[in-house]
């Protein structure tokens, strides 16, 4: 990513709006706050959280392979490790 100064405010608001675009990212993240989670446990807390929830915005439970792409993604976003 450019140097902070050197992206304007609207470029640095449409990068995050990027990262942040698809259904589950915000579900994941949410999950990962509270620190080191093993991935079968991610899965399963997810779609815990979202059946309580009532699936606000989904469809489906989150499938692996959905898992995996979001995680992907935010890593290469550098949101998590």
């Amino acid at each position: 990513m450019e140097e902070l100064e050197d992206v304007s405010y609207r470029q640095s608001i449409l990068e995050a709006l990027s990262i942040l675009k698809g259904p589950w990212i915000v579900a994941v993240i949410a999950a990962m706050a509270e620190g080191d989670i093993r991935y079968k446990d991610l899965l399963d807390n997810i779609n815990e959280a979202e059946a309580r929830a009532g699936w606000p915005g989904h469809d489906t439970p989150l499938r692996k392979r959905t898992l995996t792409d979001t995680l992907q993604r935010a890593q290469q976003a550098d949101l998590v490790e």
